[in-house]
């Protein structure tokens, strides 16, 4: 059986290669596309035919090779004119026409039979236009054929196989016939699918469709928003036109450097009028200035406040002269004892003074509210000069504590009194004590306030310039107020 046929440059084929299937084989086409060349091929390869007219125009040699179910390659070549034959490895060359090589039917197993009288038929091949074999042959033939050819049985039994083929085929057509019915039952239960599928196919039509309205949709709504920008622009530019319709053409200057003057003083007066808009808005945050009040009584305060820390600077340099002495000794004269009382006399004034001070401390308003800088400064002044005068007054106590009584006398009334005076001093001055903590006290809090008043305000209202807590809270301490402005 044949396994392979490969065609090269052989009619019109330039190079073909079929495997027939087990059984037949069948070779379909349209006109003119080679079928009828195959059945030449194989022919010429068998009998050595003639084969002037199989090589391909413009081609100068051609072949057709065949391989065997077991194994045999034969090749048939025509080169030159002259055809050649190569069987299983073994050249054959100058063969005339119709000579064969040995052995060469013995491999195809494709001869002709030959009957009595040297008539031979071919059994293996039918023309494109011929009737099928032997229909159109007398029946002589027919019967010396059958009777001299080794092949009837073979044909016989050729017969007995398409007999039962065609049964084959029967059977096979009843049951693709009754399969056929139950699949056209099977497709008139799913008829149905149709109309789903038709349904379906809409809906996915449907969320195409809406899938593009989307798209259109947010890109019209990008459209809107550019034409909105655009409108926009369009009557901002319609505004401009139609205010600067308006404008006469500008005057021709000779000489361009009156206009770079002009620009440039343009350009400073918009630094000066942002620089005056940047201290506007910074002057805008600050209050008004308090209603001033007149300052002769403060002036007199602040002066007897001078007096008074003088006179506390010279007894505390007093106090810390005497503090280390022991006590006189007992004397007798009374001209020591009369200065003595001379002196408890002016200390007495002296603490008589430092109440009238304190009286007038105690006048002062709570401290309000710090809103400002000013209000602030003015409350810590006041405080640091309440609690100088309040130190010097502890001091005064101090240094009575530690002075040492007089020896008593003959006539001690004066200095019973005086000493008497004394208690009562010493008891105003450790209340005074108590008030000076708590101004201490307030003292801290309002620098506290103040602190936290530079930390949130970073900047000057003002100069403009930097903060810094701490250098504003020592300025403020000193009586300057607030902190060096720059």
């Amino acid at each position: 059986m044949i396994r392979r046929i490969e065609l090269v440059n052989f009619m019109s084929h330039a190079h073909t290669v079929i495997e027939p299937a087990d059984g037949l084989t069948v070779l379909v086409g349209p006109n003119n596309c080679g079928k009828s060349a195959v059945v030449a091929a194989l022919q010429i390869l068998c009998h050595n035919d003639n084969s002037t007219y199989v090589t391909r125009h413009n081609e100068k040699e051609c072949s057709v090779t065949v391989e065997t179910d077991d194994g045999h390659i034969v090749e048939w070549c025509r080169k030159n004119n002259s055809p050649r034959y190569t069987v299983d490895g073994q050249l054959f060359d100058r063969l005339g026409r119709g000579s064969l090589p040995d052995g060469l039917h013995d491999v195809l197993r494709l001869p002709k039979v030959t009957a009595e009288g040297n008539q031979e038929f071919d059994v293996h091949f039918g023309e494109q236009k011929s009737p099928v074999f032997l229909l159109d042959k007398p029946g002589s033939q027919a019967a010396q054929f059958f009777a001299s050819s080794s092949d009837a049985a073979s044909l016989v039994e050729m017969q007995k196989r398409h007999q039962q083929k065609m049964v084959d085929a029967r059977r096979e057509r009843i049951q693709l016939e009754a399969r056929a019915e139950k699949l056209a039952t099977d497709l008139a239960v799913l008829a149905a699918t149709d109309q789903i599928e038709i349904g379906v196919g809409q809906v996915e039509s449907q969320h195409e469709e809406l899938g593009r309205l989307a798209s259109s949709i947010e890109q019209l709504t990008q459209d809107v928003r550019t034409l909105d920008q655009v409108i926009a622009l369009s009557n901002r530019y319609r505004s401009e036109a139609t205010a600067l319709e308006t404008l006469t053409l500008p005057p021709m200057f000779t000489s361009p450097q009156p206009l770079e003057d002009v620009i440039g003083a343009l350009a400073q007066t918009q630094l000066d009028v942002k620089w005056q808009s940047a201290r506007a808005a910074s002057l805008a945050a600050l209050q008004q200035c308090p209603d001033t009040t007149d300052d002769r009584p403060l002036g007199e305060l602040i002066r007897n406040l001078n007096s008074a820390r003088n006179i506390s600077l010279r007894l505390d340099g007093e106090c810390i002269a005497t503090r280390e002495l022991v006590p006189p000794p007992m004397m007798i004269e009374v001209e020591t004892l009369r200065m003595t009382v001379t002196e408890i006399g002016s200390l007495g004034r002296d603490i008589a003074t430092s109440e009238l001070q304190l009286s007038a401390l105690e006048a002062l308003p709570i401290a309000p509210e710090l809103n400002d800088e000013v209000s602030l400064t003015k409350e810590l002044q006041a405080l640091t000069r309440a609690v100088a005068d309040l130190r010097r007054t502890e001091t005064i106590h101090d240094h009575l504590i530690t002075f040492t009584p007089a020896p008593e006398m003959v006539d001690t009334r004066d200095i019973e009194g005086t000493i008497h005076n004394l208690a009562g001093a010493a008891a105003a001055v450790a209340s005074r004590i108590q008030e000076l903590e708590q101004a201490e006290q307030a003292l801290r809090e309002g620098e506290r306030l103040l602190r936290n008043w530079a930390e949130q305000q970073q900047l000057c209202p003002t100069c403009g310039s930097p903060l810094d807590p701490n250098q504003v809270v020592i300025h403020a301490g000193s009586c300057a107020g607030g902190h060096p402005h720059v």
